[in-house]
């Protein structure tokens, strides 16, 4: 027989009243009622033993799956209930007379069968019932949540299983975390239950990035031929272009053309397809980046080249801007107006052009155009002689 010391009820956490009825209190002893009210009152701890017995048989089909101590503890509930219930029964068959007497058998020590204690009254009993009432249902709360955790792990190692397999990675992570989520151990700390959900939902993601990437790669490798093509297309427009601005534009720094025929051979992925992932991603990863920074070179020959000549361009258009400003305001011909235009013009319209100091010579020719083209329309002022003042 389990025995519960009546002391242990100042041990329990206070009882939820949302998960079962609050157990009534009896009045004071002495306390002089009328058998209306003393009968309201047997009748209350009548209806609170009636659904707090649905509520243990209800508990009853839930704990199959718990640990022996939440059952022992259900145990427990159950016996102090058929005591107190015995009780209250006894004393609705106490025929109406003072309060005292309908409340003695409320009152009296309840002990079990092999006459250990076991609540000092049906109050106490009561408060004890609804305490491990209390601490079955948390322990039946946390055990559905550790198998909805279960269940989530499950569901990640099972759709991460074909992944391993088909990468050829991670298996040992894998395989860990499947012993993991059977461990007894594991299952009932909730600590290890979060880090093991949290462990399998990260397998799972890596395992489905690495699977995108791999899709990604390999399609990408199926067309290299395509960007081969590209990048020969490139380096004979780089070329074309290089040499042009040369010809036309002195001083340019010498610039690399990247020989296509010079690249490393592509991996043998028919080879290679049936090893681990990782292996073949970094061939893969390797041979496109050397694809990319050889299709980065070309397009900066190209870019450079031609921005050099688009430079020229627009400083020769600077230069004949500059040129009809100064014929309209007619200082085009003023020495040393016609001479800056003279020298920008010399640099920008022979081949090749130097063009760092044609940038400077039409900067030159902007600022003459420009102070001549101020002193041209400031107000004169006549000054006359003092002889003119007063003849």
């Amino acid at each position: 027989m389990l025995r519960l010391n009546p002391t242990m009820a100042d041990h329990f956490q206070p009882r939820d009243p949302v998960t079962h009825p609050t157990p009534p209190a009896l009045p004071p002893t002495g306390t002089q009622l009328p058998p209306d009210q003393s009968e309201q009152i047997v009748e209350r701890f009548r209806s609170w033993s009636a659904q707090t017995g649905s509520r243990l048989l209800d508990l009853d089909g839930l704990l199959t799956t718990l640990p022996r101590d939440a059952q022992q503890d259900h145990t427990l509930a159950f016996v102090l209930w058929q005591a107190t219930d015995a009780a209250i029964a006894e004393s609705k068959g106490v025929p109406t007379g003072t309060a005292d007497a309908r409340f003695a058998a409320l009152r009296r020590t309840l002990v079990a069968a092999d006459g250990s204690t076991l609540a000092a009254n049906v109050v106490e009993a009561a408060n004890i019932i609804c305490a491990l009432i209390d601490v079955t249902q948390s322990r039946i709360d946390a055990h559905a949540g550790t198998l909805a955790a279960t269940a989530g792990v499950s569901a990640d190692l099972a759709a991460a299983a074909p992944l391993v397999k088909s990468l050829s990675m991670n298996a040992a992570m894998h395989r860990r975390l499947l012993e993991r989520s059977v461990d007894p151990t594991v299952l009932a700390a909730p600590q290890l239950v979060a880090e093991l959900v949290a462990e399998a939902a990260k397998l799972r993601t890596a395992l489905e990035a690495a699977d995108r990437e791999r899709s990604q790669l390999l399609a990408a490798h199926a067309v290299e031929a395509d960007q081969v093509a590209l990048l020969r297309s490139l380096a004979t427009e780089a070329t074309e272009a290089a040499k042009l601005a040369a010809e036309k534009i002195s001083g340019l720094p010498r610039r690399g053309i990247v020989s296509v025929d010079a690249l490393p051979p592509p991996p043998d992925v028919a080879t290679m397809i049936d090893g681990p992932w990782p292996a073949l991603r970094s061939a893969l990863v390797e041979r496109a980046a050397k694809l990319q920074r050889a299709e980065q070179s070309l397009r900066h020959v190209v870019n450079t080249s031609r921005a050099a000549l688009a430079e020229r361009n627009e400083l020769r258009q600077v230069v004949d801007a500059f040129r009809a400003k100064a014929m309209a305001s007619r200082i085009g011909e003023i020495p040393q107006v016609n001479s800056a235009y003279q020298a920008a013009r010399q640099l920008l319209w022979v081949a090749p052009t130097d063009l760092a100091a044609a940038r400077q010579a039409v900067k030159s020719y902007q600022d003459i155009v420009g102070a001549h083209t101020t002193n041209a329309t400031k107000p004169t002022t006549e000054k006359r002689s003092t002889s003119e003042v007063h003849r």
